[in-house]
């Protein structure tokens, strides 16, 4: 069989840090955009010529964060409840032979330059993920409205309302997107699919554009208790 090498054309910039907070799927979280960074060789304006005719775009990317773990035959989907198995294949899970993803966006702009910028929308990406191709999002090829997928076929529903400490209400003063974006993210259940009552005292974290941030789940009711400025982050 031959080998085939495939070299990052990209790089997203992420407000998700860690893979751990990000949407599962995309178009989940449509407050949060990305931004991805052609490598000066792709980034001619050539490359793009008629992309701005298209509304949505796919992003094809690599699970770098999962590489050193490997990947499995069955692995355990968060919408089944974390503890029931399906193999790799039917499902988008990251733990995969090649570390391929791929996502429906939505395309806000193009800035060309010396490192063309693609501004998109709805992504499900990790900082610095790395982009291996771009293709344009085709209705009428890939909308099949009668196929079906049992139990992906909806959308998640929100899990939690999110509710701010005093301390966390005072840093998102005057930040009224960061605030809508942070409580748009927290409102899907962001934990590992096997937690359950038996979790409700662990305190969580995830890094968010420049903050690390704590929170905690009680029933319904998710509260940020902690937003503190990243070490090393402007």
């Amino acid at each position: 069989m031959d080998l085939f090498s495939i070299n990052p054309i990209g790089e997203v910039s992420s407000p998700f840090k860690t893979k751990f907070g990000l949407p599962r799927q995309p178009g989940i979280v449509l407050s949060v955009e990305s931004k991805i960074r052609l490598f000066e060789e792709f980034s001619h304006i050539d490359f793009f010529r008629g992309l701005e005719d298209f509304s949505h775009i796919w992003i094809l990317f690599i699970f770098h964060h999962n590489i050193v773990s490997g990947f499995n035959k069955l692995v355990r989907p968060p919408r089944l409840g974390g503890n029931k198995k399906a193999g790799v294949f039917s499902t988008r899970s990251p733990f995969r032979p090649n570390f391929i993803g791929m996502s429906a966006v939505e395309l806000l702009d193009i800035e060309y330059g010396k490192n063309t910028i693609l501004t998109v929308r709805g992504g499900d990406f990790a900082d610095k993920t790395p982009v291996v191709d771009i293709k344009p999002y085709v209705k009428f090829a890939d909308l099949i409205n009668n196929s079906k997928s049992k139990v992906f076929d909806s959308k998640p529903e929100k899990s939690f309302d999110v509710e701010f400490s005093s301390e966390v209400k005072q840093v998102l003063k005057n930040k009224n997107k960061l605030r809508q974006q942070l409580k748009e993210v927290l409102s899907y259940d962001l934990r590992p699919g096997y937690c359950s009552e038996d979790h409700q005292d662990k305190v969580y974290g995830m890094e968010f554009e420049n903050y690390n941030i704590k929170f905690e789940v009680k029933g319904r009711i998710l509260y940020v208790k902690e937003m503190i400025k990243s070490l090393g982050r402007s």
